[in-house]
Order: C-alpha cells, then structure tokens, then sequence
C-alpha cells in the first residue's frame, strides 16, 4: 500500500492512462477520454482551453471567480477578453460545463474543479509552460490580496476567499522556484492575514518562506526583509516564543538602525516590537526606556495625535501597570483611546486593546464596577471581528473570570475560564497562558490550578 500511495502521487498520469483500460468492451483510458474532451473544448473555444489550462494549477475546491476576472492582465490574449466580458465569461463556464470538468455556484461565485483536470492537463504540458502558468496565478491572487490586513479589517472577507488560493501558491512557489516579487508579498500578507485570524502555523510556514526568499535575494531587499522579520516576531510573541521573537526583533532593528540611522521612524517601530518583547519576558526597566525612546522619535516625527505614538502610549502604560503605577497607565491608555477612537473608530480592534487595557488596570486596582462593563464590551466586539475561538479572546475572559471569582459567582466565573482554556488547548497554547493574555502580564489563575486537570475535573462533575 506504501508503495502504491507513493506511485500514485509521483505518477498520477501514468495511473490514469493504464485505468479503463481493462473493462470490458472498452479500449481507451481514462487519461483518454479525458484527453479527447480537452482536444474538443481547443477546436471551439480558445479561451475555454486556457482556462483549463490554468485551473491545472489552482486550489480546486473553491476557486473564486474573481481571481479569473480581476487577474485579466495576466493571462493570455483568448482568457483576457473573455473573462472581461460578462457573456463571453458565461460562455466560457458553458464550455467546460458541458463535459462536467467545472462545477459553479453561482450565488458564491465560486467554482469547483474535477482533479483529473488537473493532472491530465499539466501531463499535456512541458515545464516552461508550467511554470508560466503558476506565474500567471501566483501574480493575480497577490493583486487581489490586501496591502495591510492587520488593519484594514473590512478587507477580511476579501482576503477569506482567496486565502486557499495563496496557501496552493506557497506550493507553486516552491515547486518551480518562482522569487518574483509579487511571490514573496503574496506569502507575507497572506501571513499576515493568518495570524490576525489565529492561525499561527500556517501563517509560520507563509512567512518563514517568504523570509527564505528575501534572503535568496540579498543586500537590495534588505530594508524590505526587515518587515517581515518584525511580523514574525509578532507571531512568535503570540506563540509565547518570546526568545524567538526577540531574535527576530534585534535583527530587523540592527539592519534598520545600520540603513535609515536612529532616529528614523521605522527605527522606532522596530524599538516598538523589541520592547513588547523585552516586557513580556520582565524586562520592566528597560522596557521603559526603549518605550520612551520609540515614543520620542514618533511624536517628533508624526505629531501627537498619530496612530503610531497610541501605539507606544500603549506600551508603556502596560510596564507602568506591571509596576503598579496605575495613576500613570490609567493616564497613558485614555490617550491611548481617545487617538484610535479618533482614527479607527470605537469598534476596530486597535480600539478594542486600548479599551482591555483599561479594564485590567481598572481590575489590578479592584474597581470591578469600572472593569467589567470594559471587559464585556471588548468580548463582544472582538467575537463579532475575530470569532469565537480567536485567541485574543482569552484577555477578555480571563479579566471577566477573575472579576466574577472575586465576587463569589463561581458559577460565572467557571464558564469563562473553561472557554479560555478551550481556545488556548485549541492552539496549543496552555504551556504560555500567562503570555497569551499579555495586557494582564500576570499568571492567570487557570495557570496556577492546572488547566487541564481544572477541565477534566469540571467534565467529571
């Protein structure tokens, strides 16, 4: 069986034109037949043809119209005009309908492909042409993937559709060795889309390989690369890999500070990062230091009232409350609030951490009264942005768990740290609970009572 699972992978159309071959009363292969239809759908529709072509190389279970229209600029002259054409597009899916090689849901505007399309069309094909074609599709999904989808959250849906489509091109790329520019910016913001979603080992193994290829590219792409160094120091804090993270951090400030010199914002967004990082692993002093250092660059650089300077705001309030100088953090997060409630409204998850923040120092300092409506309004918010299973959640019901524990609603309080602890096991995240809810900078009570016994006992009961 272990022989034959590796055959059918490494010679899938080798299998296909021996299958058929022995039923009786009919001569011709799979691989045949298939063969025949495609030489049918080439004589009466030249587009048709190059959209089979191309879908030898999508993610076949849910290929987004969209990718086909919006990515006219990169195909051949036959598929350009007709998917820049209403009819001619219908009549094209028409074609390929007609011998059932493409399913379409119209409603979603999503279309599903036969896999022995694929594997016979790309047999039908030398190496040149494959590796153009992955080109082809690697250039017009990262057109339709989002600059920045950390922030532009009503991009989300958008970066949704397609983000099957970048998963199936990080294997193009690989494959065929594909280092256009366009390659490694698809990786980076579908990475980084991934992340914000919670989907940390996926949105790993995108920017690991979009790190390997910046580095194949040398010296010129240097300042570039230090991005996305900084994206996965992000992911790895996140992860609670905060040695990780620091390493990743330390080399993209270095290679800033040696290119753009001190006192350049991107130098300060590196000292940002670093910093985050230095506090999470108690750092607490030079934590403050390199927060007021960032803090000076970006409000000479960009004025008070800018998002980035909210950011520092909110990092140094955090090693204020982790030193118990809440008059200071509480002072510091306002600020904090009022800037990206100015800049992104009340509703944006930029907003959403100023407002936890403020519910912790409220709840450090036992004004629960003042917390818990903060807290409340941060999960909901957060639930309707992120999901319910997001790991970002755990800072809302770990504050909302310890508040109800203090006032005796045990009850309450049990619900909340039972959801906490499924999403933490669900991203394998119990071993860093006390990283996983980084505005409290405290081991949560979960990770002082053993969460998983906790669980088990509570599924006893």
């Amino acid at each position: 069986m272990q022989e034959y699972l590796h055959l059918s992978q490494e010679q899938q159309y080798a299998l296909l034109a021996r299958r058929g071959k022995h039923t009786v009363g009919y001569a011709d292969s799979v691989a045949t037949t298939w063969s025949l239809s495609f030489e049918q759908i080439e004589q009466s529709n030249q587009a048709a043809a190059e959209f089979l072509q191309l879908c030898a190389f999508v993610a076949p279970d849910q290929f987004p119209e969209e990718v086909l229209i919006q990515g006219a600029s990169f195909w051949p002259a036959a598929l350009q005009e007709a998917v820049s054409d209403r009819w001619r597009f219908n009549q094209l899916l028409e074609t390929v309908q007609a011998f059932s090689l493409v399913q379409r849901f119209g409603e979603e505007r999503l279309l599903r492909l036969h896999r022995l399309v694929q594997v016979v069309q790309q047999a039908h094909m030398d190496k040149r042409d494959q590796k153009q074609w992955a080109e082809r599709l690697v250039q017009a999904v990262h057109a339709l993937l989002p600059t920045d989808a950390r922030v532009e959250i009503e991009s989300w849906p958008q970066c949704q559709r397609v983000v099957e489509q970048a998963k199936n091109c990080d294997q193009l790329i690989r494959q065929y060795g594909l280092q256009q520019e366009e390659a490694i910016a698809l990786l980076e913001r579908a990475g980084i889309y991934l992340r914000e979603r919670g989907s940390f080992a996926q949105a790993k193994q995108l920017l690991l390989h979009a790190l390997c290829l910046h580095e194949q590219q040398g010296t010129p792409q240097v300042l570039p690369m230090t991005t996305l160094l900084l994206n996965l120091a992000n992911l790895s804090s996140q992860r609670g890999k905060d040695q990780e993270a620091e390493a990743f951090c330390q080399r993209a400030l270095q290679i800033r500070q040696h290119h753009l010199g001190p006192e350049h914002l991107d130098v300060a967004l590196a000292l940002h990062w670093l910093v985050n990082i230095v506090a999470n692993r108690g750092r607490l002093k030079q934590a403050e230091r390199l927060y007021a250092q960032a803090l000076q660059i970006r409000e000479e650089q960009s004025g008070p009232e800018h998002p980035l300077v909210a950011t520092s705001l909110l990092g140094l309030s955090l090693v204020y409350e982790r030193q118990k100088q809440y008059t200071q953090a509480e002072a510091l997060t306002m600020r904090t609030l009022r800037i990206r409630e100015q800049q992104f409204g009340s509703d944006h998850p930029q907003t959403i951490l100023a407002i936890n923040g403020l519910a912790v120092i409220y709840a450090h300092q036992g004004k629960d009264e003042q917390a818990e409506p903060l807290y409340l309004r941060s999960l909901h918010i957060q639930e309707c942005l992120l999901g319910a299973d997001h790991p970002q959640l755990g800072s809302p019901l770990d504050g909302l768990a310890r508040i109800y524990a203090h006032q005796g609603k045990d009850e309450q309080a049990e619900l909340f740290y039972l959801r906490a602890i499924h999403i933490l096991e669900q991203q394998s995240l119990t071993e860093h609970l006390h990283l996983t809810f980084p505005i409290t900078g405290k081991r949560s009570f979960i990770e002082q009572q053993d969460p998983i016994a906790f669980a088990s006992q509570k599924q006893s009961n």
